[in-house]
């Protein structure tokens, strides 16, 4: 897929390549570019992240250190089938994997610093900001697919036991897409299909908050607080990405061959919503549930009523 530049993180990485700072002069020339328009990438860059660049003495100044992605980086340590595309800003890696689905190959992977339109199940939208999240889609494509939901749990199982792998028990899967952290939302999975000649291409959208950021509300969280504390545990974006990359792509090949049947045990030991509570809404129609947990078919079983009913996707769930 074509690369999207975006002016404001070609600033950033030059800068952070600087030791965040650049002569004025030289870096307009560098970049090509008139003193309006570094002053707009700046404005958009202080816009993303208060305070984090400013233009003193003839000199460009960065104030903050980001987590960049590395092209280099993904390309080398990822394995399996797939390319890993890498880009500035996009509205939605989904969206735009959908509109280039008859150029991809299994496997494929497209991440971005920016997404501007993220969505979520349900027409959400997913908030982010500059480098504090991961955000990435990737394609894999099937002669059919049995269960759009068996697939998401089967991946979402897979994502939560790499998290724990990396040191962070409090981690499972609420039932059928959503990654939770400490009783809180750290991410989540958007499927959606398209038919491409004989085949069915699964376009599978990821996004986890890696740290802390404004735009996070009451029932998010993130892995971390800060880029210190991630240090610590000699994890950043970059190598979180990489892990998410292989599992899933490794995860998809199993569902391919065998179905959910091969994850039917972990996403038993890793399902959040078993044992609890909750409020089934449906077609503004609201149901109060006992969760059993999810079944070999990846649907939910729940006792309602005094009768034990199993459901697939299209409800919404809140726990009471």
């Amino acid at each position: 897929m074509a690369g999207y530049i975006d002016l404001t993180i070609v600033l950033l990485r030059l800068l952070q390549q600087s030791q965040g700072k650049y002569e004025l002069n030289a870096l307009l020339t560098k970049l090509n570019i008139t003193l309006d328009e570094l002053k707009l990438a700046c404005d958009d860059l202080n816009s993303l992240s208060s305070n984090a660049i400013s233009i003193e003495q003839e000199q460009v100044i960065l104030h903050k250190y980001f987590d960049l992605l590395d092209q280099n980086t993904l390309h080398l340590d990822t394995k399996s089938c797939g390319r890993v595309s890498l880009c500035d800003k996009i509205s939605s890696t989904n969206t735009v994997m959908l509109q280039n689905a008859h150029n991809l190959v299994k496997g494929d992977v497209l991440i971005t610093e920016i997404q501007t339109h993220g969505r979520g199940r349900r027409d959400r939208v997913w908030q982010g900001s500059l480098a504090n999240q991961l955000t990435f889609s990737l394609a894999y494509s099937f002669t059919q697919i049995k269960s759009v939901v068996g697939m998401a749990i089967a991946v979402g199982s897979i994502l939560v036991q790499t998290i724990r792998d990396l040191g962070f028990s409090d981690v499972y899967l609420k039932w059928p897409n959503d990654i939770y952290f400490k009783d809180k939302k750290l991410g989540g999975i958007l499927i959606e299909t398209v038919q491409v000649k004989n085949n069915i291409v699964a376009i599978i959208g990821i996004g986890f908050n890696v740290y802390k950021h404004e735009a996070l509300n009451e029932n998010a969280i993130a892995l971390f607080d800060n880029i210190k504390q991630a240090q610590k545990q000699n994890l950043n974006r970059n190598n979180l990405a990489v892990s998410f990359i292989n599992a899933v792509r490794k995860a998809l090949i199993d569902f391919e061959k065998n179905g959910f049947i091969n994850f039917v045990s972990i996403t038993k030991e890793f399902d959040y919503l078993k044992g609890k509570h909750i409020e089934l809404i449906t077609n503004n129609k609201k149901e109060y549930a006992y969760v059993k947990g999810i079944n070999e078919q990846a649907m939910l079983e729940l006792i309602i009523d005094s009768q034990e009913v199993a459901i697939s996707s299209g409800y919404s769930i809140r726990i009471v």
